[in-house]
């Protein structure tokens, strides 16, 4: 036990040290630039932008609409009743073919697109 007036520590070799005081922050090194130049240097004449650069800038206008609505998907047989679940297993084939066209896999992506073809048509999971 420590006796009167000893700090606690004593004894065990840390009677020398002192408690540190606070510390002064280190200023940070000083950077210095050189000035910035009175002017850019200009391009030769001569010099031109490439052929392929507009020469205005050209306002941004309304795209045409150029879809092809022709086609309608197939009827269903029998008439169908689908429902939410139906249509939720139709968008994961869907799904699963847009993953496996990113891995230039076009035998897996028309499969699951031939599955949710099928189940949207007959109501029949294959």
């Amino acid at each position: 036990m420590a006796e009167e007036g000893e700090e606690g520590g004593a004894g065990i070799g840390f009677e020398g040290l002192s408690q540190p005081g606070p510390s002064k922050p280190t200023p940070a090194p000083r950077t210095t630039y050189p000035p910035p130049p009175e002017h850019l240097p200009q391009p030769p004449s001569g010099m031109h932008a490439p052929a392929n650069t507009p020469a205005v800038t050209p306002t941004a206008q309304p795209a045409a609409a150029t879809a092809d609505t022709s086609w309608t998907p197939p009827a269903n047989s029998g008439n169908v009743a689908l429902n939410s679940e139906h249509f939720q297993k139709a968008m994961k084939y869907c799904k699963y073919a847009g993953s496996a066209l990113q891995y230039e896999d076009s035998p897996t992506a028309i499969d699951n697109l031939q599955k949710a073809l099928k189940l949207l048509t007959t109501g029949q999971d294959s």
